[in-house]
């Protein structure tokens, strides 16, 4: 098995280590990449911001955009609004169909045309030639893969037969019995046993985190032989592990892989089985089918063994990463590049900025999921450059990660007047699904926490819900936290009062009437769909009425 993470041995021998913000991807990258898709509807209200601004036409329609503001300012006393779209869309989708959408059914309807202009900043997010030509997905409409979710719910609680629909395990008890399971297999004393009703205590989270971080079976998990098979429930989960691959391998007619020693040998199996578990007990686990989605995804889509033992990368170049890593790498150095020396997106930038110092003007971002990256991004080149002032800084459920926004954001508070941040409830994202459960059962957000931004165990701590709560298992844990090299406490701090302008609201709202699948990290980005949100959002940039909003859907 290739080394995932560095050794836990090296890590807590350094101490509670920081891990720097990553500019490794800002090597090499020039600021005009690519061709930028325009809008001939709506030209002025659609940038490419990595685009060159030397550029005589891209810096004419930049020029273009400030005047049409400035005309608009002549009616109304409007504010300009920054849209910054997800991490999978493409400029195409964009300008064609999104932002189209959003412009025609919301934007420019009457009461909030007359407060904000908007500008859809467009980075070249489009997931579609890295990711879905592949083909890939985590498996879950397989027999086999229900088969391992009932193997894995019934070992966590035999008392109760238990179907793949329905897992009505508490988390104190999932986390109970994944410890139980653990122990026995090792033949470690009852004492180890004991129930807990706050999760693991600091000797378990240390044993735990050894089994996340190990690159081999650990010795008191070994079987007999290779083949051989105690009976244990972990042996249980690890032979439901290898039928699931088996069979994914064969779907995709890879005829070559079809000897289960070869494709996923037990002691491969029983560590990724002791993953999961030791997730499930240290509770950074994303529900029972997500985390074995994500266990079995970062094995299959690394590479395939072929008959001769061979082993053959899925992306060629790519296998050390895989496809989700790949995807999220380019997401994030696009953001990147949004605000660099000669980019379309700083001289947009420069520009309202002077237009704001004229006027007065207001300068609002709004962004969905990955959109959130540019944002920091922007928050931090206004910050070191001294370059200019945001008004309100809105993210829906963003996809930004807590060390990216400790490192860029909140140095640079100073930049902008208010920031509201509404993420998911921890129920909305465990409930939601990724292309309805075609690609991932639960919600995007925790796909990129375990397989784009590969934390060292498999939970990066992003801005939702879950990773929030500093009283809550793992992350209260000083042990954890440590050997996990994350450091919380700045952004805890930062949305727990330490800012008066720094909201942290979760969504849907309670007691509203919340319509059904408004909360969804896809339908978060639709006002039609998502009124009660969006009515929100509209207050915070100072609309009229924005209370009683309603937005109608688009035709298509």
């Amino acid at each position: 098995m290739k080394q995932l993470f560095p050794t836990l041995a090296m890590t807590l021998a350094a101490g509670c280590c920081q891990l720097p913000y990553d500019e490794s991807l800002s090597d090499d990258i020039s600021a005009a990449e690519g061709a930028a898709t325009r809008s001939s509807a709506y030209p002025g209200h659609f940038i490419a911001c990595r685009a060159d601004s030397q550029d005589v036409a891209e810096r004419q329609r930049v020029d273009n955009i400030i005047r049409a503001i400035r005309e608009a300012r002549q009616n109304n006393d409007v504010d300009v609004v920054l849209y910054f779209h997800g991490g999978l869309s493409s400029q195409k989708y964009m300008t064609e169909k999104l932002g189209k959408n959003l412009l025609e059914k919301v934007f420019l309807t009457t009461a909030v045309e007359k407060k904000l202009y908007p500008v859809f900043v467009n980075y070249d997010a489009g997931v579609l030639d890295d990711l879905f030509k592949q083909q890939q997905s985590l498996p879950q409409d397989l027999p086999a893969f229900a088969a391992l979710t009932d193997t894995l719910a019934a070992a966590l609680n035999s008392r109760q037969s238990l179907s793949s629909d329905a897992y009505p395990l508490t988390t104190d008890k999932t986390s109970a019995g994944a410890l139980q399971i653990i122990y026995r297999a090792s033949g470690a004393k009852q004492a180890w046993l004991a129930p807990f009703q706050q999760g693991p205590d600091e000797a378990q989270v240390r044993y735990l985190l050894s089994l996340l971080e190990a690159e081999t079976l650990p010795a008191e998990f070994a079987p007999p032989a290779e083949k051989t098979v105690a009976g244990s429930a972990l042996d249980d989960i690890a032979l439901a592990m290898q039928k699931v691959v088996a069979d994914e391998q064969q779907r995709k007619g890879n005829q070559e892989a079809l000897d289960i020693g070869n494709l996923f040998p037990l002691t491969e199996a029983r560590l990724r089985a002791l993953r999961v578990l030791a997730r499930l007990a240290l509770r950074n686990d994303h529900g029972l089918v997500a985390t074995l989605q994500e266990e079995l995804l970062d094995y299959v889509d690394s590479g395939i063994v072929s008959a001769a033992g061979e082993w053959l990368p899925l992306v060629s170049g790519k296998a050390e990463n895989g496809l989700g890593k790949y995807h999220w790498d380019k997401v994030k150095r696009h953001a990147r590049q949004c605000f660099m020396p000669g980019s379309n997106g700083r001289y947009l930038v420069e520009e309202l900025q002077r237009l704001k110092q004229q006027s007065g003007m207001h300068i609002h971002t709004l962004s969905h999921s990955a959109g959130s990256l540019p944002v920091a991004e922007l928050i931090r080149y206004l910050g070191q450059q001294q370059a200019g002032h945001l008004d309100q800084v809105v993210m829906l459920v963003p996809a930004v990660n807590q060390q990216v926004f400790a490192e860029l954001v909140i140095p640079n508070r100073d930049v902008f007047s208010g920031m509201t941040v509404y993420a998911l409830t921890e129920k909305a994202e465990k409930q939601d699904q990724v292309g309805h459960s075609v690609l991932y059962s639960a919600s995007l957000l925790y796909a990129v926490s375990a397989l784009a931004e590969r934390g060292h165990y498999m939970d990066k701590m992003l801005l939702i819900d879950q990773h929030m709560d500093p009283a809550r298992a793992p992350y209260r844990s000083g042990k954890y936290l440590c050997a996990a090299c994350e450091k919380p406490e700045m952004v805890w701090d930062f949305f727990a009062g330490d800012t008066p302008q720094a909201e942290f609201i979760t969504y849907p709202f309670a007691g509203g009437g919340t319509p059904s699948g408004a909360a969804s990290h896809e339908n978060t980005k639709y006002p039609w769909i998502s009124g009660d949100l969006a009515q929100q959002i509209f207050s915070v940039f100072g609309v009229a009425g924005a209370g009683t909003l309603v937005f109608s859907p688009p035709e298509q």
